[in-house]
């Protein structure tokens, strides 16, 4: 049997069934080939976005953090604002005073260039001490409360009038300490 022509019209509902079917193909296509973009970006952007919202969580444990470190900071070293020449003679001054209230005699003193160390400036106090050993002693425990802190770099110690008894041992020391300065 032979089959029937198609007629004009139903050429064009044919034809038009056709590409109503290739363009709801393209539209599927396209639309799985954008859900395979969008879910490969959000995969590659959510570690990002968990660290980030982690941070925020963290943010004022993050402001307390910063605030210990600054404070230890102050502890440890002059702020990078002062003159590195003033500090080193306020430190040399604050060694002295407290040598002095302990009964000791400052023979000579002196501050030293800054240089750099890291991140800071290492302002080096040279200073010629005499006094007694107890007196050594006490000084050695206060310079150790001192804040910003006074560091010892060397200390050379020497007795005077050796050998005589009944006598309190007279103590020479030369000592090198420094403080630090941050740098901006």
């Amino acid at each position: 049997m032979k089959r029937p022509a198609l007629r004009p019209e139903q050429l064009w509902l044919v034809l038009m069934a056709g590409v109503l079917l290739a363009m709801l193909v393209g539209a599927a296509g396209y639309g799985i080939t954008k859900y395979r973009w969008a879910t490969d970006t959000l995969a590659s952007v959510e570690p990002r976005h968990a660290r980030l919202l982690g941070l925020h969580a963290a943010e004022r444990q993050m402001a307390g953090i910063e605030t210990q470190l600054k404070a230890s900071l102050a502890h440890f070293a002059y702020p990078a604002d002062g003159d590195s020449a003033q500090i080193g003679n306020a430190a040399l001054q604050r060694v002295r005073d407290v040598a002095t209230s302990r009964g000791m005699r400052v023979t000579s003193s002196q501050v030293m260039p800054a240089k750099e160390d890291g991140q800071f400036d290492r302002i080096g106090l040279m200073l010629a001490i005499e006094g007694e050993w107890p007196q050594f002693q006490a000084l050695a425990q206060e310079l150790a409360t001192q804040t910003p802190v006074i560091f010892s770099d060397n200390l050379h110690l020497s007795a005077q009038q050796v050998g005589m008894q009944g006598q309190v041992q007279t103590m020479v020391a030369r000592v090198s300490l420094f403080v630090l300065k941050a740098r901006s």
